[in-house]
């Protein structure tokens, strides 16, 4: 059962910093999940359908006064309101993170100011809690004067939930349709209202992960003691380009995520400095102009949009290079949201192999998988009695050994009278190889 939030916007804001900076303690056997931070498209053309249709509200239902906040219209006559990308946005992360226990995940939305009291305008939100005008919502992405919202010095307006122990269950409030809890409206649901500053919030993003610009108590690299093997992923979710008003480029901050140096490591000559084994690992640190540095992995999915900047900030997303290796998804439907969010889990949740490496981060080497000798060197590595092999050299001598350490000997060699050798029926009254049958091939005959 998910924990429901009765605690004032006050306490949640005051707890955010006290969640993100406490370091997890490193334990041997202990799973090691990836961390993964939705970079999540707040602006107001998420309230319109993936058509471009204006939806009027996003699906949520809360009390409001007489009326109701804010489902907006159903467009398609199913009697649900779900046609808005923001609905659709939600309700896919949702669904994946109340199925996903092997990932951790964080959000983090556009800079929006915050007012408790529900006075700022929605824009494209009308009609739900009066008959005509505009919905009034608790956060606005515009300034005072109706412009851009392109930044802010205020973390608790953009990171909407850091890592923690319980932060997938927090993300899971964000995007439940609901922001009314115990008779009070505090600011847990995303909201589309403002511009796009896109570049800078990926920017913040490296800024979060390497500890650096305003996170400098709430971060990630710094104090996670699993760095250098911990898998870090971003996923930017967004359904159009950076506003051009808020400056900066998207594909240089996505770029940039592969350039992060959190600085608390000690100086470093070769990447067997830094925490990890990289090249073997991907994960591992790499040792550049002496400092250890990491990275992140990005996707992009574009929600009912396609442009060249969105492939490009994928492409960067992947290695940190625009160089063609990797185009951004696009999704103009839940069900296609939810097929993009499933593969990206499927190629995120750490998984051990036998490989002789240490593939879940957990301190161990190819747990869980039966290990094999070598007595006659199939492999051609030299023959050994340490369990050192992952694929079976099996038997292939007779000799009364155990060739492949698995426990049984000459299995599928020996003879039916269970020894090594050719068995050669003779003539004396006896079963000379052990068939059930006595003299049998006419080894008598003449006799």
């Amino acid at each position: 059962m998910r924990k429901t939030f009765v605690s004032t916007m006050m306490v949640a804001l005051l707890g955010l910093a006290v969640l993100a900076v406490a370091p997890e303690a490193k334990a041997q056997g202990t799973q090691v999940k990836p961390y993964l931070l939705f970079v999540f498209d707040t602006s107001g053309s998420m309230v319109r359908s993936t058509s471009g249709a204006a939806t009027n509200g996003d699906g949520s239902w809360d009390p409001w006064g007489s009326r109701w906040c804010c489902p907006g219209d159903d467009l398609d006559g199913d009697t649900i309101w779900n046609d808005s990308r923001m609905w659709i946005s939600k309700e896919a992360i949702r669904k994946m993170v109340a199925a996903t226990g092997d990932i951790t995940f964080g959000l983090m939305k556009f800079p929006q100011r915050f007012s408790p009291a529900s006075n700022l305008g929605g824009v494209l939100y009308r009609y739900n809690q009066t008959p005509s005008g505009t919905d009034q919502l608790c956060y606005s992405g515009w300034t005072t004067t109706g412009g851009s919202y392109c930044s802010s010095s205020n973390i608790n307006e953009f990171l909407s939930v850091p890592f923690a122990s319980e932060s997938s269950d927090d993300v899971y409030e964000w995007v439940n349709h609901t922001e009314y809890v115990g008779g009070v409206h505090v600011e847990h649901e995303l909201r589309g209202n403002g511009t796009t500053p896109l570049a800078w919030t990926i920017g913040q993003a490296g800024d979060y992960f390497e500890g650096s610009g305003l996170f400098g108590s709430v971060r990630v690299l710094p104090v996670d003691a699993y760095r250098g093997c911990r898998p870090y992923y971003a996923v930017v979710l967004a359904d159009g380009d950076n506003t051009s008003t808020c400056g900066s480029n998207p594909v240089t901050e996505v770029a940039n995520l592969w350039t992060l140096r959190p600085g608390v490591d000690p100086a470093c000559t070769v990447h067997a400095d830094c925490p990890g084994d990289y090249p073997t690992s991907p994960w591992g640190a790499r040792c550049v102009a002496g400092q250890c540095q990491y990275h992140v992995y990005t996707y992009v999915i574009g929600m009912a949009y396609s442009s060249t900047s969105l492939n490009q900030m994928a492409d960067a997303g992947d290695d940190g290079l625009v160089n063609g290796t990797a185009t951004a998804f696009r999704a103009d439907s839940e069900a296609g949201l939810s097929a993009i969010l499933s593969s990206i889990v499927r190629d995120s949740v750490l998984i051990e192999i036998c490989n002789d490496l240490d593939d879940n981060c957990n301190g161990l080497v190819d747990e869980g998988f039966t290990k094999y000798c070598d007595l006659h060197d199939v492999h051609g590595g030299g023959a050994t009695s340490s369990l050192i092999y992952c694929l079976d050299p099996g038997e292939t001598v007779c000799d009364y050994l155990d060739d492949n350490c698995d426990g049984s000997v000459d299995e599928g060699l020996l003879n039916l009278c269970g020894t090594c050798g050719t068995l050669t029926e003779v003539c004396d009254g006896v079963d000379n190889d052990c068939d059930t049958l006595v003299d049998e091939g006419g080894v008598c005959s003449g006799c």
